[in-house]
C-alpha cells in the first residue's frame, strides 16, 4: 500500500492511498469465499459451492465491488495508523480509480484535532481548599467522638441551641388539634429542624416551666399559585404552643489518655488527634487535588477562542451518556426511566450533555496545546512505565501490551494521555494556588500518582443528571482508564478531557 497525506484548510487532511497488488488480490479471494458461502445453487447444499462454480456464475463485477467495500476501509486503517493522524471524525472517500479494473486509488478526507495557540496559561490563579485540616476541624472532630460517650445533664438556664429540653407541644389548625405534631414529655433538640423552624426559633430563651405560643407555616400545606409567584404572607399556618418541662445538656467526657485507652483503639490523646489528622489530612488532599484541577480547567476553559469542532463535542457527550448510562444500570435504573424520575426532558438533558461535552473538548485541546509548547511529550522511560502498569493490570507481558496497542493504532493516544496529565502537573507547579486565606499551597501536595487506585477518575460525587460534572472536565489530568488486553481486542487509553 502507497498513501500520501495532504494538509487542508479547516482541520482537515486528505489521505490519496493506492493498495498492492497482493493486498487488493487478498481482498478479492476473500470476496469470493464470502459470496460462496452464501451462494444456493441447484444441486449443491448452501455454503457447499465451489468457488470455481460461483465464479462462473456470478458477475466478477460484483466481486470486485465487494472486495472493493473490504479493502478500501482497511487500507484507511492501516495509513491512519502509519501516518499517526488524528482523526476525530468518519472519513470521506471516494474512489478515484479500479472500480472495474486496474490498481484501486482513493481519497479519504477527514477531520482531524486541531492544534491550539494558547496564550495567558503560565500565570493562572486558583482557589483550593486547604489541603491541611485547620485545628478547629481536628477539635471538632474530637469532640464529635466524645459526644457519643456523653451523657445528659440538667441545667438551671435558659434554653440554648443544641440543648435537649423535654416539652410539651400542642399544634393546631384552624382550632382543631393536629394529632401528629402533638405530644407530651417530648424529649427534642434545639436547633436539629426536627418539627419546625419556628420552633426553634422560640425555644431559645425559654425557662424551666415557661410557655410560648406562636404560629408556623404549615408543613403539610401545598404552596398556592399566588405563593411561588408572590412570597407573600398568604401561605396557610399553624399554631403552636410549647411548655419547657426541663432543659440538659450534653457533658462530654473529660479528654485525657485514661479515657481515650478505655474508649478508643488508642492509648493517648496524642494518638487520636495524629491519627484524625491523618485521616482528615488525606481527605482534605484529595478535595484540592480534585478543586485544583476542576480550577484550572475552568480558567484554560476561558483562554479558548477557537471554535472547537463538532465532532469532538458529540463525542464528549456521548461518551458521557454511555458513562451514566453504565452508572445508572448498576442500580437497575434505566435513562429513560431516570429522566421521567427527575422531571428532565431528553433535549434539554441532551442540551446539558453538548454543554459539558463542548467543555471537556476544551479542557482536552488546551492540555494539548500546553504539552507542545512546554515540550512535556512523554520520554521512553516514561512511556515504558506506563506500558508496564497497564501491562500489570491486564495480566499480559510487557511486549503483548505494546504490540496490542500499536497494532489497534493507539500508541499516539497513550503519548497524549500522558502529555495531558504531565500538562496538567506543570500548571499545578507554575499556577498561582493559594487556600481561602490567600496562603499559598504546595504544588507537591496537589500532584497525584497516576497509578494510585485511591484517586479514581470518577471519585467526584457524580450525581446522574448534573450534565456537567466539574469533576469530568479535568479528568485529563487524572490517570487513564485504559485496559490492555489480549490479542486483537479493542484498546482505547485515551480519556477525552
Amino acid at each position: 500500500m502507497k498513501s500520501v497525506v495532504e494538509p487542508l484548510e479547516g482541520n482537515k487532511v486528505k489521505v490519496r492511498i493506492e493498495l498492492d497488488d497482493a493486498e487488493f488480490t487478498t481482498a478479492l479471494d476473500e470476496a469470493w469465499g464470502t459470496i460462496a458461502k452464501e451462494a444456493s445453487l441447484p444441486g449443491f447444499r448452501k455454503g457447499k459451492v465451489p468457488k470455481q462454480v460461483v465464479k462462473s456464475r456470478v458477475d466478477a463485477s460484483f466481486a470486485r465491488g465487494e472486495a472493493i467495500q473490504t479493502a478500501v476501509p482497511r487500507a484507511y486503517e492501516d495509513a491512519i495508523r502509519e501516518h499517526e493522524i488524528d482523526a476525530i471524525d468518519q472519513p470521506d472517500i471516494e474512489l478515484d480509480e479500479g472500480a472495474e479494473e486496474g490498481p484501486v486509488i482513493f481519497t479519504a478526507t477527514v477531520e482531524v484535532r486541531p492544534e491550539l495557540t494558547l496564550e495567558g496559561y503560565g500565570s493562572l490563579e486558583v482557589t483550593v481548599a486547604n489541603p491541611h485540616p485547620a485545628d478547629d476541624e481536628v477539635a471538632d472532630q474530637i469532640d464529635k467522638l466524645r459526644t457519643q460517650f456523653g451523657g445528659l445533664v440538667d441545667v438551671e438556664r435558659a434554653v440554648g441551641q443544641d440543648d435537649y429540653v423535654t416539652i410539651n407541644l400542642v399544634a393546631s389548625r384552624d382550632g382543631e388539634e393536629i394529632a401528629g405534631m402533638t405530644a407530651e414529655n417530648y424529649l427534642y433538640q434545639v436547633g436539629s429542624g426536627g418539627v419546625v423552624p419556628e420552633l426553634d426559633t422560640n425555644l431559645v430563651g425559654l425557662e424551666q416551666g415557661e410557655s410560648s405560643t406562636f404560629e408556623a407555616a404549615d408543613p403539610t400545606a401545598a404552596p398556592s399559585e399566588a405563593d411561588e409567584d408572590d412570597a407573600d404572607d398568604s401561605q396557610a399556618t399553624i399554631t403552636l404552643e410549647v411548655e419547657v418541662l426541663g432543659i440538659q445538656e450534653r457533658e462530654l467526657p473529660e479528654l485525657t489518655d485514661e479515657w481515650v485507652a478505655d474508649a478508643t483503639e488508642f492509648e493517648s490523646v496524642a494518638e487520636l488527634r495524629d491519627d484524625i489528622v491523618d485521616r482528615m489530612s488525606g481527605q482534605a488532599r484529595d478535595r484540592a487535588q480534585s478543586q485544583v484541577r476542576n480550577e484550572l480547567a475552568t480558567a484554560l476553559v476561558e483562554l479558548v477562542t477557537d471554535e472547537v469542532p463538532e465532532a469532538l463535542v458529540q463525542a464528549a457527550a456521548q461518551e458521557q451518556l454511555e458513562s451514566m448510562a453504565r452508572m445508572l444500570s448498576q442500580s437497575g435504573i434505566e435513562l429513560g426511566q431516570y429522566l421521567q424520575m427527575t422531571g428532565q426532558q431528553p433535549d434539554e438533558f441532551r442540551a446539558q450533555l453538548t454543554e459539558e461535552g463542548a467543555r471537556q473538548a476544551k479542557v482536552d485541546l488546551a492540555l494539548r496545546a500546553v504539552a507542545a509548547d512546554q515540550n512535556l511529550a512523554p520520554s521512553d522511560e516514561e512511556l515504558d512505565k506506563e506500558l508496564a502498569h497497564l501491562a500489570v493490570h491486564a495480566e499480559v507481558e510487557l511486549e503483548t501490551a505494546r504490540t496490542n496497542l500499536a497494532d489497534n493504532g493507539q500508541m499516539p493516544a497513550l503519548r497524549a494521555d500522558i502529555a495531558k496529565r504531565k500538562a496538567m502537573d506543570w500548571l499545578i507547579d507554575t499556577a498561582s494556588i493559594t487556600d481561602a486565606s490567600g496562603a499559598p499551597v504546595d504544588p507537591e501536595l496537589l500532584k497525584i500518582d497516576p497509578h494510585d487506585h485511591g484517586h479514581d477518575e470518577h471519585s467526584e460525587e457524580d450525581e446522574p443528571g448534573d450534565g456537567a460534572n466539574e469533576g469530568d472536565a479535568a479528568d485529563t489530568g487524572q490517570p487513564t482508564g485504559a485496559d490492555v488486553v489480549e490479542d486483537d481486542a479493542e484498546i482505547d487509553p485515551e480519556d477525552e478531557a
